[in-house]
């Protein structure tokens, strides 16, 4: 079986470092967790809320219809998954069975990059709506995510026998506009998660209040936080958060005299993860 091995860099794109006919990728998840306990890297998974106002929304409607971004969030987090639908020109143009391949679509970037200044890589002006849903690398992994490869339509046909399984993270590379910065990432099907898969949801600074109230088991952040200069500590900081809060919750099923020796480091990473917080929090004040 070929294999696509896919390596992050620490400017938070992502290399081939192995490819073959793709079959599967083999994606370091663990390495990559284990970047994000550095204070550089704040890369992370977003789903940006889709306006049907957006031109691919417009060109490929789905089950929402006219329903804004603001109330397709809440429906999202009220079912707790996004349902996925047929991604890209490939399986868009072309007949079954790949019109029955569904995916959810995400992008692997630095939380600035959501507000490009070119319009182009603009996150939100692309999909017409701000409210963005940050996912945890660990969900990622859980539920099989795979970076987009684009390749020529030719290539792809050649070989669909070979690769069904791995076609809803396969498209065809555009002759006119070049998808490669949205670095994107599928999950094929769908995406259930709970609120300990989401760090944190960006949505317009006066809706904060509203969605707090109406969801209190989220994170909400205002989309100021995205336009200031500590927006990296900010990200660290709520990341280091949810992976405290993780970890609570794996404590509080367990009974901490009955853990193996190996598992007791999960004791030593809620002490150091406490350090960690105080420490940001500090620097956050220092520098308000």
């Amino acid at each position: 079986m070929g294999i696509i091995q896919v390596k992050l860099t620490r400017n938070g794109e992502h290399s081939i470092v192995n490819k073959t006919n793709l079959h599967g990728i083999d994606y370091d998840f663990e390495e990559d967790i284990r970047e994000l306990e550095e204070p550089e890297n704040t890369q992370q998974f977003y789903h940006v809320v889709s306006s049907p106002d957006s031109a691919y929304k417009i060109r490929y409607p789905d089950e929402f219809g006219d329903l804004p971004a603001k109330d397709r969030l809440k429906s999202i987090l009220d079912q707790r998954g996004i349902q996925g639908r047929p991604k890209g020109s490939l399986v868009n143009k072309l007949k079954t069975p790949l019109k029955e391949v569904s995916s959810v679509s995400l992008s692997l970037t630095k939380p600035e990059n959501l507000d490009h200044n070119d319009n182009q890589r603009n996150h939100f002006i692309r999909r017409a709506s701000p409210y963005t849903i940050w996912f945890d690398h660990l969900l990622m992994q859980a539920r099989g995510a795979r970076p987009v490869e684009y390749l020529k339509l030719i290539s792809i046909l050649s070989n669909i026998g070979l690769y069904l399984d791995g076609l809803f993270a396969v498209d065809t590379a555009g002759s006119t506009y070049d998808f490669s910065w949205e670095n994107e990432w599928r999950v094929k099907d769908q995406l259930p998660f709970s609120e300990l898969d989401i760090p944190a949801i960006y949505v317009p600074d006066k809706e904060t209040g509203e969605f707090t109230t109406s969801y209190p088991e989220f994170t909400f952040l205002p989309l100021e936080v995205l336009d200031g200069q500590n927006i990296g500590l900010i990200t660290r900081t709520h990341y280091l958060e949810h992976l405290r809060e993780r970890e609570r919750r794996i404590l509080s099923a367990v009974d901490p005299s009955q853990l193996f020796e190996g598992d007791r480091r999960l004791l030593e990473k809620e002490s150091i993860l406490e350090k960690l917080i105080k420490a940001h929090r500090s620097a956050l004040e220092t520098q308000a």
